[in-house]
């Protein structure tokens, strides 16, 4: 199977220095705040985080990462084009790696997929593809900021994937990529995230989905940050930063619950005590791959990667 070509970017910038962290991500650039940007009426995706250069497509024509035109595919070979690239993504050397970056070739093509199946890719993809997904999704951090631009265009944000107000909440569908000798569990879960009523903290909790006693069992809160993190073992960029912090450093009470039904935030259970955070880089829109280990836990615990796609975002009103 023959990738993409890139061969008008190649008179493009230099590409950013990977070993600098921050300076591929320069331009998560933060908007107004939440409550000023509803005044002025802006629509969702406008304001928060925006992701690395993605500001800069306002003086960037689009390139030829974007595949908005499908030449006659249907979403069968869309999907099946995005699975073959995960693949075999390891096996390919390209020429010119100035002229390639298998990332934004993966965002623009899950990006031709309809919204309503990209969650196709959660059967699709296998745990080696996940894994390995992380790592393609990385590539996107090295390219040079025009090509980020023209493959996210200006009107992408991370926040059009997550709530506008502390009246909606926006759900991911997801899967772990967990080791074949992992018997007995669940890969499947889902992830709804909201906004705290009083100073608009976006929160989240994990769905286990096993019995409704194992989510009250597992209520599995979360803070989350959005805009450029690091992952502290390996120094690997991200987009998304979740931590399961304890009760009381979470800063979540009943009352900023979304539902009346979930149940009050409490101690984790293993494997989510000991710090246990999840990292996420945006693969594509509505598209996360992640890793989550303990980072307060003093023996080696092996990451676990996930893949989430988002499913919708529902009004409570």
């Amino acid at each position: 199977m023959a990738w993409p070509t890139t061969a008008c970017l190649r008179g493009a910038a230099p590409c950013c220095k990977p070993r600098h962290a921050h300076a591929a991500v320069a331009l998560h650039a933060k908007a107004a705040p939440r409550r000023q940007a509803r005044d002025q009426g802006q629509r969702r995706g406008q304001r928060g985080v925006l992701p690395p250069c993605a500001a800069a497509a306002q003086d960037v024509g689009e390139g030829s990462y974007h595949t908005d035109n499908n030449n006659g595919q249907t979403v069968e070979q869309r999907l099946r084009m995005v699975q073959n690239m995960v693949t075999t993504a390891e096996l390919l050397v390209p020429y010119d790696r100035s002229a390639v970056n298998l990332g934004l070739i993966i965002w623009g093509a899950i990006r031709s997929i309809p919204a309503k199946d990209r969650v196709q890719l959660l059967s699709r993809l296998t745990a080696a593809d996940i894994t390995r997904l992380w790592k393609i999704a990385g590539q996107r951090y090295t390219a040079p900021k025009q090509q980020v631009a023209a493959a996210i265009g200006a009107e992408y944000s991370l926040w059009k994937d997550l709530p506008a107000a502390s009246t909606e909440v926006s759900t991911f569908r997801g899967k772990a990529a967990l080791p074949m000798d992992a018997l007995g569990l669940v890969s499947s879960f889902s992830k709804a995230f909201f906004l705290q009523p009083e100073g608009d903290q976006l929160y989240g909790r994990v769905l286990l989905g096993k019995t409704p006693l194992g989510d009250v069992l597992y209520p599995l809160y979360f803070k989350a940050s959005v805009g450029p993190g690091v992952v502290p073992t390996t120094q690997e960029l991200c987009d998304v930063t979740l931590r399961y912090l304890p009760p009381q450093q979470l800063g979540l009470s009943r009352d900023d619950l979304p539902r009346s039904g979930w149940p009050q935030p409490r101690a984790h259970l293993p494997p989510f005590h000991d710090g246990f955070t999840d990292y996420l880089r945006a693969v594509a829109p509505g598209v996360y791959v992640g890793l989550g280990y303990r980072t307060a836990s003093t023996e080696f615990n092996a990451p676990l990667y996930f893949l989430m796609v988002h499913e919708q975002v529902e009004s409570l009103i």
